[in-house]
C-alpha cells in the first residue's frame, strides 16, 4: 500500500487537449484496484528492469535479477538510523507549519498561504519516509490551495528519498514522472542512481544511466549529461558488491554462482562507452581509479596492465597511485611479470616509484617464488633512494623463507638491525624462523624465537605456531607442547595452525595418543579442524603404525589403522574434503595395518576422481608397500602399471617398493627383470616388461635397499643362484657394494650390515676373485678375513662350546647340526657365513675365528690353496 500511495500521489491525470496536469483526488473502487494491482509482486514498479541493451554491459538478465531486494532500503528501514530521524522530525515541522496554515487561513486565501515549496519538501519527506497517510494529507492541503505537482514536487521527492536511501520510492517517483510525461532530467537520474548505489543495487542504477543516454540519443533533447560523478559511485558500487561477493564465495565454496564475481566485466564496458559517446560523460582520473579498483578485486592483472597503458592515448595521465593499484592487481593475479612492465611504463613518463609500490612487487615474486628478482628489486631501491621500510624487509625475507635460502634471511635480518630508522618487529623474527624452519635448521628458529622472549616482543600465535612448527621438524615434542601450553597462559589462543603444529610435533615423535588428545581439545573448545589439522593427526597415526611393525612384535596391535579410517569417516562428516595427503596417509597406516584391501579400495577411490586428487606417486608408492607387506604381489605390480598408464614416472622409492612386494611375493624372475630395467640393462626381457616407461636412469638408478630386496627374492629360488650373481656382480660396478673408497682389500672384506642373502652372494664374489687374482695375476695367496660382526647370542654360542683354547675351529656338522647351531646362534651372520662356506663351495671350506675377534671368519691360506687346486681340476668355482 505504501508503494501504491507512493505511485498514486504521483500520477496525475493528463489533460490531452491542453496537456495541462490536474490532480487526482478521489480514492474510488478503480482507483483501490489500481493500488492493489501497484503492491502486487508482480508490478512493473517492483520487479526487475528489461535485458540490457546490447552492448551495455556484460551482466546476464538472470544475474540481474540474482539482486535481490534484501539490500533494498537498507537505510530507510533501519530506525536507528540517523538521518532518518532527522527527516522524521524535519517532517513532522513541516506538517506542523501546514496545519498552522490552513487552520489560521481557512478561507478562499488559504492557497496563498500554503506554498508550493512547503507542499513540495512534506511531500517529499513523506514518501520518503513511507508515510502514506501522510502523503494523502499533503494532497488535500495541495487541492484546497489549486497548487499542482510540478517538476520541483518530483525532485524534492528524489531529493529525500536519497537522503533517508529509499530506493524503492525513487524509483517509483522516477515512474511516475515518466507516466504523465514529465521528462527526468540528469540530476534527477543521478538522485536515484546515487540511492540505489548507496543500497548496493548499482545493477539497476547502471540501467537507468543506460535508459537515459539511450533516450537522448534517439530524442535529441539536451536534458543535461549524467555528471561523471554518478558513474564513478556506480563502479564503486560494483567494486564492493564484487568484494563482498569473492567473501561470500570464500566462505561458501559450494556456492558456485556468484552474482558479483563478474562486475569487472561491467566496469569495463562502462569505461569503454564513456570513452567513446558523447551523450555519456567523459570519464576522469577517478573514474579509471575506480575501475582499477574492480580490476584488482576480480585479480583481472591483464586487464588493469592494458588499461593503464593505454590511459595517455584516452588524454588522462596515470600517476603514482594508479600505478599502484595496478601493480597490486598484478600481485593478486600472480602475475609479476606485468607488474615489472608497469614500473618500466612510470619511469618511462616520469612517475617515480614510491615503497608502497616497489613493497606490493616484491611481494608478487614472493608470492611466486621468484627470489632473484625480489632481491634485484630490493637492490634497485636502494639504487633510487627508495626508502625501505620494515615491510620491505619482511617481504624479502618471506621470499627467502619460500625459497628455503635461510643464510639469506638472516644476512637481510642483520642487515635490517643495522638499519638507523628501520626496526624489525614481531613479523621480522617470525619469517626469520619460517626461514630457518624451510632450511632444516630448527635449532637456529627456536634460538630466535628464545630472543624474542628474552625481548619482551608482543608475541602473537604467528609467532608461536613457528616456534611449535620448529619442534615438529625437530623431534621436539615435549618442547613444542610446553610452548602450547605458555601461549595459552599467556592469553594467546592457539588457532587451527598451531594445534596442526602441535599434533604434528607429536607425530613426529611417534606420540599418536597426545595427537588424538590435542584434536579432541580442538573440539571442546569449538575450534574447527582444518585439513591439514586432520592430517596431520592421521600422519600420527601412520608414522607410529610404521614403528610398530618394525617393531619386535612387527604387528599393528592398536590396529591404528581403523583409528586413521576413522578420522577420514570424520573429516568428511565435518564438510572437509580429504586431499590427496589424506589419502596417501590413511593408505600408509592400513599397510603397516596388514589391511591391504582397504588400501586398494582407498587408491581405486582417488582414481575415480577428479584431477586434484588423483593419486600420486607418493600415494600409489604407499599402496605398493601396503601390498608388499602382505605378500600381494600380483596387486603391487598391477598397482605399478596402473602409475605408469597415469603417466608418472616411477621413482627409486616407487621401485624398491615394488621390489619388497616380489620379495615377499616370491617372484625371482620378476625382481630380476626390474633390477635388469632400473640398470638399463639393454637385455633386458622384452616380453612382460614392469615398467613401460623409460625413465631417467639417475632417477631409477639401484641402491642398496633395491640390491637386498632383488637379492633375497632371487635367493629364494635354488635356480637363481647364475642371476644373484650377476645383480651381486652389477651392484659391484655401480659401488652399490664392497665401494671402492671402503677399508676393504682383496683378502679382508667387511660383511657386517649385509643380510644373509647379499653375505652369500659376497662370499661367492669374494672367493672368485681372491681365486682369479692368484690365478690369473700372479697374487700371493693370504689369509681371507671376513668381517661379519659380533652380538651377544655369538658370545652364548661360544660359550656353550666351552672353548678353552686360543682359537675357536669350526668342526664338520652334518646340516642338522649346522641348522641348529644357526638357530641358536638366533641368526648370527658369522655362523651363517661359517655354514655357506661348508655347503655352498666343493670341496667345503672351513673357518676358524680368533678369541679376541669373534666376530671375524678367517679362511686360513692353505685351505684357500686347497680349494684353488681343485677348481684348477673341475674349472670350476662353487656348486
Amino acid at each position: 500500500l505504501l508503494i501504491a500511495s507512493t505511485a498514486q500521489a504521483f500520477a496525475p491525470l493528463v489533460n490531452s487537449r491542453s496537456g495541462e496536469c490536474g490532480i487526482r483526488y478521489s480514492l474510488d473502487l478503480t482507483a483501490l484496484k489500481k493500488k492493489e494491482h501497484a503492491s502486487a509482486p508482480n508490478s512493473k514498479y517492483t520487479r526487475n528492469f528489461p535485458v540490457r541493451k546490447p552492448k551495455r554491459s556484460t551482466t546476464r538478465k538472470s544475474e540481474n535479477r540474482g539482486q535481490s531486494n534484501k539490500n533494498d532500503d537498507k537505510y530507510s528501514n533501519d530506525s536507528n538510523n540517523p538521518t532518518r530521524k532527522k527527516l522524521m522530525n524535519e517532517l513532522q515541522k513541516r506538517m506542523a507549519e501546514l496545519r498552522q496554515k490552513t487552520e489560521e487561513h481557512d478561507g478562499e486565501d488559504a492557497e496563498y498561504l500554503v506554498t508550493q515549496n512547503l507542499c513540495d519538501s512534506a511531500l517529499g519527506l513523506a514518501c520518503a519516509l513511507n508515510k502514506e497517510d501522510t502523503v494523502m494529507t499533503v494532497l488535500d492541503i495541495m487541492k484546497k490551495g489549486g497548487l499542482k505537482q510540478e517538476h520541483s514536487t518530483y525532485q524534492s521527492a528524489i531529493q529525500q528519498c536519497f537522503e533517508v536511501g529509499n530506493s524503492n520510492a525513487s524509483l517509483e517517483i522516477l515512474e511516475a514522472m515518466k507516466r504523465v510525461g514529465m521528462k527526468p532530467d540528469a540530476t534527477d537520474v543521478q538522485l536515484v542512481v546515487a540511492t540505489l548505489d548507496r543500497n548496493k543495487q548499482w545493477r539497476k542504477g547502471l540501467e537507468l544511466i543506460y535508459d537515459f543516454v539511450e533516450e537522448r540519443e534517439r530524442s535529441g533533447e539536451d536534458r543535461g549529461v549524467i555528471a561523471v560523478e554518478s558513474y564513478d559511485i556506480t563502479i564503486q558500487s560494483m567494486q564492493e558488491s564484487s568484494s563482498s561477493s569473492s567473501a561470500s564465495s570464500r566462505g561458501n565454496r559450494g556456492n558456485s554462482r556468484n552474482n558479483g564475481r563478474d562486475c569487472w566485466k561491467d566496469a569495463l564496458q562502462l569505461l569503454e562507452n564513456m570513452q567513446s559517446s558523447e551523450f555519456h560523460a567523459r570519464p576522469d582520473l577517478r573514474t579509471y581509479h575506480a575501475v582499477l579498483l574492480t580490476l584488482m578485486t576480480a585479480g583481472r592483472a591483464e586487464e588493469a596492465t592494458q588499461m593503464v597503458l593505454s590511459m595517455p592515448k584516452n588524454g588522462i595521465m596515470p600517476v603514482a597511485h594508479t600505478y599502484n593499484l595496478a601493480i597490486s592487481t598484478c600481485h593478486k593475479g600472480g602475475q609479476w611479470r606485468k607488474g615489472l612492465k608497469l614500473l618500466d611504463a612510470m619511469e618511462e613518463q616520469g612517475v617515480s616509484p614510491d615503497t608502497i609500490m616497489f613493497n606490493s612487487l616484491i611481494a608478487s615474486c614472493a608470492k611466486n617464488r621468484q627470489l632473484k628478482v625480489a632481491m634485484e628489486l630490493f637492490a634497485k631501491m636502494k639504487e633510487r633512494s627508495v626508502m625501505r621500510d620494515t615491510i620491505t624487509y619482511n617481504t624479502v625475507m618471506s621470499a627467502c623463507a619460500s625459497a628455503g635460502k635461510w643464510k639469506d634471511a638472516m644476512a637481510l635480518l642483520d642487515k635490517l638491525n643495522l638499519e638507523p630508522t628501520v626496526f624489525p618487529d614481531v613479523i621480522t623474527y617470525t619469517t626469520a624462523m619460517r626461514a630457518c624452519i624451510k632450511g632444516r635448521n630448527t635449532e637456529r628458529a627456536l634460538t630466535i624465537f628464545e630472543m624474542m622472549k628474552d625481548r619482551n616482543m608482543d608475541l602473537d600465535v604467528y609467532a608461536y605456531s613457528s616456534a611449535i612448527d620448529a619442534c615438529a621438524k625437530g623431534n621436539k615434542w615435549k618442547l613444542g607442547l610446553e610452548y602450547l601450553d605458555e601461549m595459552r597462559k599467556a592469553g594467546i589462543k592457539p588457532n587451527p595452525v598451531t594445534y596442526s603444529a602441535a599434533i604434528n610435533a607429536c607425530g613426529n615423535g611417534g606420540k599418536w595418543e597426545m595427537a588424538l588428545e590435542l584434536l579432541s581439545q580442538m573440539r571442546e573448545k569449538n575450534i574447527k579442524p582444518n585439513v591439514f589439522t586432520y592430517n596431520a593427526a592421521i600422519a600420527a597415526l601412520a608414522k607410529s603404525s610404521r614403528r610398530n611393525m618394525k617393531s619386535k612384535s612387527g604387528e599393528d596391535e592398536e590396529q591404528l589403522w581403523c583409528r586413521a579410517l576413522q578420522l577420514f569417516e570424520d573429516m568428511r562428516e565435518a564438510g572437509l574434503e580429504p586431499d590427496a595427503f589424506t589419502y596417501t596417509s590413511v593408505i600408509d597406516a592400513c599397510g603397516n595395518g596388514g589391511r591391504w584391501q582397504e588400501a586398494l579400495d582407498l587408491i581405486e577411490i582417488m582414481q575415480q576422481s577428479g584431477p586434484k586428487l588423483r593419486p600420486s606417486k607418493v600415494s600409489f608408492t604407499a599402496a605398493i608397500t601396503a601390498c608388499a607387506k602382505s605378500g600381494k604381489s600380483e596387486q603391487a605390480v598391477k598397482l605399478f602399471s596402473d602409475m605408469q598408464s597415469a603417466g608418472i614416472v616411477p621413482d627409486r622409492v616407487s621401485y624398491n617398493a615394488l621390489m619388497s612386494s616380489l620379495l615377499t611375493g616370491e617372484k625371482p624372475e620378476l625382481a630380476f627383470d626390474v633390477w635388469n630395467e632400473m640398470c638399463g640393462k639393454a637385455d633386458a626381457p622384452k616380453g612382460e616388461k614392469i615398467a613401460s616407461a623409460k625413465a631417467d636412469i639417475q632417477s631409477v638408478s639401484p641402491d642398496i635397499i633395491t640390491l637386498t630386496n632383488a637379492i633375497g627374492a632371487l635367493d629364494r629360488s635354488p635356480e637363481s643362484i647364475g642371476k644373484v650373481d650377476k645383480v651381486f656382480a652389477d651392484a659391484v660396478l655401480r659401488n652399490l657394494i664392497l665401494k671402492k673408497d671402503s677399508l676393504d682389500t682383496l683378502w679382508e672384506v667387511d660383511l657386517s650390515g649385509m643380510s644373509f642373502a647379499v653375505a652369500r652372494a659376497a662370499i661367492r664374489f669374494v672367493i672368485r676373485s681372491a681365486s682369479d687374482a692368484v690365478i690369473n695375476d700372479g697374487e700371493e695367496i693370504e689369509d681371507l678375513n671376513l668381517i661379519t660382526g659380533v652380538k651377544g647370542a655369538y658370545q652364548d654360542l661360544v660359550a656353550k662350546r666351552k672353548l678353552n683354547d686360543d682359537q675357536d675351529t669350526d668342526i664338520h656338522m652334518d646340516g642338522a647340526t649346522a641348522q641348529a647351531q644357526i638357530q641358536l646362534s638366533r641368526g648370527g651372520l658369522r655362523e651363517y657365513v661359517q655354514e655357506c662356506l661348508r655347503t655352498d663351495f666343493d670341496p667345503p671350506i672351513y673357518t676358524t675365528s680368533p678369541k679376541f675377534a669373534l666376530g671375524t671368519v678367517v679362511i686360513g691360506k692353505e685351505n684357500i690353496r686347497r680349494w684353488i687346486d681343485a677348481q684348477r681340476e673341475n674349472n670350476d668355482i662353487g656348486k
